[in-house]
């Protein structure tokens, strides 16, 4: 008895995720940061983004007499590194008068992968390993009877925390944003822009039925809690508020990620299509949370390994390029 077997080609996760970062994601990185604006001069703006609401680039090789490799074997012989020349369309607006100028720009090398899912770095040949990681999304856990947590993870940006305790003398359903101590849900809802209305039409039997108060407040009210929260002397106030909710809505400084966001869709039950965090997004999660001490909703495992994806060398690109831009824009 004999039998043939296929080996399969390790080497193609590795290309498939780097051509997805060049093909792909290297214009949504782009796209994040513009326009690129002067905090001293407002006159002029630099943006990746063309008329169509595209991101346009495309790469270049070396010339054969630049002296720079043009193959690996070449890179390997002269201890370079094998890369391109990336060149990206950019625009400058002139906010007064509305005049576009377009030129191309050189932003750099990025290095070319061989079929082998290597790169040739001065001369030697690195492999970029996948790393088994937490998937973004959102973990429901409950440490007991009384207790139940979830904690909502990011493709870029600190996580965001959930707690319900249902303490006999005062239960209670808060949040933790990045950088803040607890808050009660309804306060951060409230601030995100959710009405009483809503609130009490979405989460107020659930409310009830988990014994905790809700006591309506203003917008306003909601954002200076929140400010407060982040300087507990007072100093934060509303505007301080403010700048905690711009951290989930700032997609220079928060993203779920395509990943992210639909594993939050499939758990939650929504259909939300942006990288940042919404109201509906938190309204949502807060509702799962309640509904859990009723038996309505099903914990997780945040550590078995569906809840887990392999990071490839394009994600892990994407992790080091995103703040490179950052500071560039800076």
């Amino acid at each position: 008895m004999s039998f043939y077997f296929q080996a399969p080609d390790l080497a193609e996760f590795p290309r498939r995720s780097y051509r997805r970062f060049l093909e792909e994601t290297l214009g949504n990185l782009f796209a994040e940061i513009s326009p690129i604006t002067s905090d001293y001069a407002h006159r002029f703006e630099l943006t990746f983004v063309g008329q169509d609401g595209k991101v346009h680039w495309r790469f270049e090789d070396y010339a054969p007499d630049s002296g720079y490799p043009t193959s690996p074997e070449m890179a390997r012989k002269s201890n370079m590194t094998h890369a391109k020349r990336l060149l990206m369309e950019v625009w400058l607006r002139d906010t007064q008068t509305g005049e576009l100028r377009k030129s191309t720009a050189y932003m750099g090398d990025l290095p070319v992968i061989t079929d082998r899912g290597t790169f040739v770095i001065n001369g030697s040949e690195r492999v970029v390993l996948g790393q088994l990681v937490r998937a973004p999304g959102i973990y429901f856990s409950s440490i007991g009877p009384t207790s139940y947590k979830a904690l909502m993870l990011a493709e870029m940006g600190a996580p965001v925390a959930f707690e319900l305790e249902l303490d006999p003398s005062r239960a209670k359903c808060r949040i933790k944003l990045p950088k803040r101590s607890w808050v009660a849900a309804t306060t951060v809802l409230t601030a995100m822009g959710v009405d009483t209305a809503d609130l009490q039409k979405r989460i107020g039997n659930l409310l009830q039925r988990n014994r905790i108060d809700f006591k309506p407040i203003s917008q306003t009210e909601a954002l200076g809690t929140i400010g407060r929260a982040w300087k507990p002397d007072g100093g934060g106030g509303a505007s301080g508020g403010a700048t905690a909710l711009k951290e989930l809505t700032d997609k220079r400084r928060y993203s779920l990620g395509k990943l992210g966001r639909r594993r939050l869709n499939k758990k939650l039950g929504i259909e939300g299509e942006s990288h940042q965090i919404s109201a509906s997004d938190m309204l949502a999660a807060v509702e799962y949370l309640l509904g859990l001490p009723l038996d309505m909703g099903t914990m997780d495992n945040i550590d078995s390994l569906e809840n887990r994806h392999l990071r490839g060398v394009g994600e892990t690109m994407t992790r080091n390029v995103r703040p490179a831009l950052g500071q560039m824009t800076r």
